[in-house]
C-alpha cells in the first residue's frame, strides 16, 4: 500500500441486483444481499469494507425486492450518501454500468463489486496493484482446486509421454471483483443483460486493453449456495 492517498480514488458500485435463486427458500421474501452472516447482512460487510479502505463514493444496483434493500440502506444515517440505482429489469453482474452517466462516477475508478461475497479482501493493495501496472481492468481471483477423478494423460503424435493418476489442478478463478477505468463504460451496452466475462473478452479480442489479476489471499467466499452459505457463518464465527 506505498503512497496511496489516506481516501482511495475509487467510485464502487455493489451490484445487489440478483434473485439469489439457488437459495430459495431463504430468498423467496429476503434479497441476498440481506441475508446475514453472523448476525450481519451480506451487504453491510461489503459496505464496511469499502469504508475499512476509505471508498466512499459508492452505489448500489438494486433489482429484485429492491425496496427491502434500499428500506436497510435508509434506515442507517451512515450510508446517507450512497446512491441508488433501479435496473427495471435484471442485468446481469455489470449491465447496469450501460445505463450509467459516467459523471455520476466520483472518480476514474470503479470498483465493481457482486453483493453475494463474504470477503476481506485487502482493496488497497488491489488498487495499488492496479495502478502500478498500469491497468485498464483488474480481475481479483481465487485459487480454485479441483480433483480429476480419472488419470491424466498426456501424449505427442500418439505416443504416451506422461501419465498424473487423478491429479488436483490449481487454477485463478473469477472473484467477481474489479477494478475498471470509467472509459470502459462506453463499451457496455445500454438496457440490455451484460456480464463481466462478455466485457472481458471483448478487451482480449480488440487487444487493445491492459488486462490484470490480482490474486485475493485472504478470505473469499461465494454465497451462491446453502453450503457456501453455511460455510461462511463458520468462518465468520472462527
Amino acid at each position: 500500500m506505498k503512497n496511496l492517498p489516506s481516501k482511495l480514488p475509487i467510485s464502487a458500485i455493489i451490484m445487489a441486483g440478483g434473485k439469489g435463486t439457488r437459495l430459495l427458500p431463504l430468498t423467496s421474501t429476503i434479497p441476498k444481499p440481506l441475508l446475514k452472516i453472523n448476525g450481519k447482512p451480506i451487504i453491510e460487510g461489503i459496505i464496511d469494507l469499502l469504508f475499512k479502505h476509505n471508498i466512499t463514493d459508492i452505489s448500489v444496483s438494486v433489482c429484485y425486492l429492491a425496496e427491502t434493500i434500499i428500506e436497510f440502506l435508509e434506515s442507517d444515517s451512515s450510508y446517507s450518501n450512497i446512491n441508488i440505482l433501479h435496473e427495471n429489469t435484471p442485468l446481469d453482474d455489470i449491465g447496469i454500468l450501460g445505463n450509467c452517466e459516467k459523471n455520476i462516477f466520483k472518480h476514474d475508478t470503479i470498483l465493481v463489486i457482486n453483493a453475494d461475497l463474504f470477503t476481506n479482501i485487502n482493496l488497497s493493495d488491489f488498487y495499488f496493484s492496479f495502478l502500478t501496472n498500469h491497468a485498464d481492468m483488474s480481475i481479483a481471483t481465487f485459487s480454485y482446486k479441483t480433483s480429476l477423478p480419472y488419470g491424466l494423460i498426456s501424449s505427442e503424435n500418439g505416443e504416451v509421454i506422461r501419465i498424473d493418476e487423478k491429479p488436483i489442478l490449481e487454477m485463478e478463478a473469477n472473484g467477481g471483483i474489479y477494478l475498471l477505468k470509467k472509459e470502459l463504460i462506453d463499451l457496455i451496452p445500454v438496457n440490455k443483460p451484460y456480464k463481466a466475462w462478455q466485457l472481458i473478452s471483448k478487451l482480449l479480442t480488440e487487444n487493445s486493453h491492459k488486462l490484470r489479476v490480482f490474486l485475493i489471499e485472504d478470505i473469499w467466499i461465494d454465497i451462491g449456495s446453502k453450503e457456501s452459505y453455511a460455510y461462511a457463518e463458520e468462518v465468520a464465527k472462527a
